[in-house]
Formats: C-alpha cells, structure tokens, sequence
C-alpha cells in the first residue's frame, strides 16, 4: 500500500511539472506572437530595419498616399521610403550584395472576401530605366488569402534596386495588378501610380 501511495504521489509530481512548463512555453509563445506584432505594427512607419535583417536608412520618402481600390480588395498606402543599407551576416549575399539599395512599400490591406488569387507577384515597379517584377521574398511580408483576412493588416513590400542608387530616384513608378478570381477572371483594373521624391 505505501508502494500505491508512493506512486500515485510521483505521477501527481510529474503532471504538476510538465503542467507548470506547458503553461510557462505558452506564455512565452505569447510573448513571442506579441513581439511579432508589435514589430509589424513598429514597420508601418518605413523605419524598421525590414524585420531585423540588417541596418537600413531611409533617404527619401513619401507617406500616405490614399487608398486604392482593386476589386473587392483596398490597399491603404502608408508611405514609400527609399533606403539603403547592409544585410546582415547568413543573408543570400552573393544574389544582393552586402550593400543594398530598396524601395519599400507599406501598406495595408482589407478584403471583402478571400476566395481570390492575390499574392506578392502582382507589385512590381520601375524606377528610370529599370524594372523590378516583383518584391523580395526575403525582405517582404507575405500576402495570401489568410492574411487577407486579418483586418488592416499592415504588410511591406521591399524591391531591391540592381542598378540605381536611391539618392538619385525623383521618382517610382509602382504597378499593382488586380486579384484573379477563383474562375481566372481579373477582380478590377490594373492600377499605375507614379510617386515622387522631393
């Protein structure tokens, strides 16, 4: 009987262990999910450091923009910053370089429903002679239909400039390519904005 006793004791001490760690790796994934918001919501002002990838200035910029309507989705645009800067050590250097030149977008997004094909690839822009198809992975938010859903979600798209400096761009030319329906059917017009630089 003491062994019974002993024993049920020592289960009672396991549970109460795992219990107070399981609760203690939950707080901290709180924690963990709320830096990650607070970051994104820091990034809305273009002077982040693109989520901590490197250590970035901002030269130029041009803040709230309005909104743009495609379809049944609106993209506030808070501002667009010229910047150049270092990526950090571990970065795919060797397709950027160590010095980089960026234009980033920040924006936030708002859809009436989420049953559509709207993704990074349908930013791209163009700044003098050269064209950027689309965003970097690396340095961008990513949108899809789930993120769609979160209300005034703020996301950033970052283009990395090849053959500009950012201290000579007067101005960008951004396009952003209308959501695709479940059917294939463009959802609006393909919109072209032209930001300039003071």
């Amino acid at each position: 009987m003491k062994w019974v006793k002993l024993a049920v004791l020592g289960c009672f001490l396991v549970v109460g262990i795992y219990g107070c760690d399981a609760s203690q790796g939950a707080e901290e994934g709180m924690e963990d999910q709320e830096a990650v918001a607070q970051e994104a919501e820091e990034s809305d002002d273009g002077n982040s450091n693109s989520f901590s990838l490197g250590s970035f200035e901002t030269i130029k910029e041009n803040k709230d923009l309005g909104t743009y309507e495609l379809g049944p989705l609106s993209i506030e645009m808070k501002g667009v910053y010229l910047q150049e800067g270092t990526l950090n050590e571990g970065l795919p250097r060797e397709r950027y370089g160590k010095e980089v030149e960026l234009v980033v977008l920040m924006m936030r997004t708002n859809a009436e429903h989420t049953d559509l094909e709207f993704a990074n690839e349908h930013f791209s822009i163009k700044v003098g002679n050269e064209k950027v198809d689309e965003p970097s992975v690396l340095l961008s938010s990513a949108i899809y239909p789930l993120a769609l859903e979160m209300e005034d979600r703020p996301a950033q798209m970052t283009f990395v400039l090849e053959e500009t400096e950012v201290k000579s761009v007067e101005e960008v030319q951004l396009t952003i390519a209308p959501p695709i329906s479940e059917a294939g059917e463009p959802l609006g017009e393909e919109i072209t904005k032209t930001i300039t630089f003071d």
